[in-house]
């Protein structure tokens, strides 16, 4: 603030400056290429005359720089199409990334698009700290409006968790948006994400086994296989290891006087064995020295997508 005295009266006059300065982020057109970082330099100065000293006097202020980043020095990834159940809560992970030499502050923005079937209700965003790609207990929640700053070549993994409606019929589809722009507005950046409801699960399993008319301590092998030709089902929460997750499961009952003796190797799934006396989805990883123990086997399997 600048301060003058002028000796006509006995009114003391005060002069305030402020100069705001609004950056606005113009694409580049085909004959003018914008370089990867842009520093922008602001400077105010002020002139007065001073009636007691008939002095004139011009003041500068201090440079403001501010660094503008191209859209190629950032990214947002990646878009997601997924097939999932009416009503299922979804967690949608996404990666922002800063590949600019300098640091940048960003914006993150959810919105439900048009022309669609419905929306994602209940939406929270979360910062995925150990990149999972889904929301852990413990992990912050991201405040939309707060700005977030990401140093150079530095990552924000997020994870958008929202309800697909209950009463959305198979065939129909939620389209969402998640947004990341700099606090400037010179990148702005978007990924869509489809979500498609799913019929009703059918799978067909088949138990195949290597004879019909076993001898006396003959051993005999079976064969599982296992398709889902629709829709997504639901998976269940099970103990393996004494580590509950959930997982799409499948188990099969030893038949009456046979006694487990090994798996064969190259199937799909993570094989696991049930011990008699022992809760119905408790299992265990490792195959125990008294294979008399074992009442049941399974395969446990994180996806079960249609058409897999």
């Amino acid at each position: 603030m600048l301060n003058g005295r002028r000796t006509q009266g006995t009114i003391n006059q005060v002069w305030g400056f402020a100069l705001a300065l609004v950056l606005f982020a113009c694409p580049a057109h085909a004959n003018h290429s914008l370089s990867p970082t842009r520093d922008i330099i602001n400077q105010a100065s002020a002139e007065f005359d001073d009636g007691v000293t008939g002095g004139h006097f011009r003041l500068v202020s201090l440079a403001v720089r501010t660094v503008q980043l191209s859209v190629g020095q950032a990214s947002l990834t990646q878009d997601i199409d997924r097939v999932v159940k009416a009503g299922a809560v979804v967690d949608l992970p996404h990666v922002l990334n800063n590949f600019s030499p300098g640091s940048g502050v960003f914006l993150i923005g959810f919105q439900n698009l048009p022309g669609d079937d419905g929306d994602l209700q209940n939406v929270h965003i979360f910062i995925d700290l150990n990149g999972n790609g889904k929301v852990d207990p413990g992990e912050p929640e991201y405040l939309p409006g707060t700005p977030i700053t990401l140093a150079s070549g530095e990552a924000l993994k997020l994870v958008v968790q929202g309800k697909v409606s209950a009463d959305l019929l198979p065939g129909k589809q939620v389209k969402v948006q998640v947004t990341a722009s700099t606090v400037d507005h010179s990148v702005n950046l978007a990924v869509n994400d489809t979500l498609r409801v799913s019929p009703p699960s059918i799978f067909q399993v088949s138990k195949v086994p290597s004879t019909l008319s076993p001898r006396r301590g003959e051993e005999v092998t079976f064969n599982f296989a296992v398709s889902n030709t629709d829709g997504v089902p639901d998976p269940i929460l099970v103990a393996i290891d004494g580590a509950l997750s959930k997982r799409f499961v499948l188990r099969d009952t030893l038949p009456a006087n046979t006694t487990f003796t090994r798996f064969l190797p190259g199937g799909s799934g993570q094989p696991l064995c049930h011990l008699i006396g022992t809760p119905l989805h408790s299992y265990m990883t490792m195959v125990p020295s008294d294979l008399s123990q074992i009442d049941a086997v399974a395969f446990a399997f994180e996806f079960a997508e249609p058409g897999s």
